[in-house]
Order: C-alpha cells, then structure tokens, then sequence
C-alpha cells in the first residue's frame, strides 16, 4: 500500500527513510499504550504483557515487558531466518529500531497520561 501511495523511490534518501522510521515508531508506540491504557481488547502479545505488569507491576511494566518480547522475537525471526534460508530475509534496520523504539516510547507516552491525568483540573 505504501508503495502504491508515495511510490517506490525514497522521498527526501535516507533523511526520508529515517522520518518514516520515527513516525511509524510514534503512532505505534501511541496507538499501543492507548488502547492498552483504556483496557480495550488487546492483541495476544500486549495482552499477555498488559496482564504480567498488572501482576508484576514493579519487576515487569508494561513498557519493559514490551521491548523484551519485541527483541526477543526479532531474535528469533533473525535466527530461524539464519537456519532455515541461511540469509536474513524480512528483519531490516528498521525492524530492529522498531523493536528497540516502541518500549520506550510506550514508557514515555504512559507517563504523558499520567501527567494529564493528574493536571486536567476537572475536564
């Protein structure tokens, strides 16, 4: 889809292929602590790690649990890759600075919300 709508040239090189990386960390990383934060029915992966924090909330946060099983599956997608096709085929930079990026940015848009929670003073 994103081909048919910008084409398959590289807007802007590399400086274009790096705002693509962070925007599509952002809106994800927005979109995950979202519907994660309004306790709405959850993707497997999330839910499974939504439940750990609510159990574990000092050991295992949500955010924490979130960059370890994203690294841990691009872990694995690299090393069954390596195996079974003896190359890495579909784990790009990009893969690895989403799996790295969306932890961390959940981390920072939870505390956003707390912080608009405690300031909204009535709304």
């Amino acid at each position: 889809m994103n081909l048919f709508l910008i084409g398959a040239d590289l807007p802007f090189g590399w400086f274009g292929v790096i705002l693509y990386i962070t925007l599509s960390v952002l809106c994800v990383s927005f979109g995950i602590t979202l519907y994660v934060d309004a306790d709405l029915l959850q993707m497997p992966t999330e839910g499974l790690l939504s439940a750990l924090a609510k159990k574990y909330p000092e050991k295992l946060p949500f955010h924490r649990g979130k960059l370890f099983s994203d690294s841990l599956l691009v872990i694995a997608a690299v090393i069954l890759s390596m195996s079974i096709l003896g190359e890495v085929r579909g784990v790009g930079i990009a893969t690895v600075i989403s799996a790295l990026g969306n932890g961390r940015m959940v981390r920072v848009f939870e505390k956003l919300f707390e912080y608009v929670r405690k300031n909204r003073n009535g709304c």
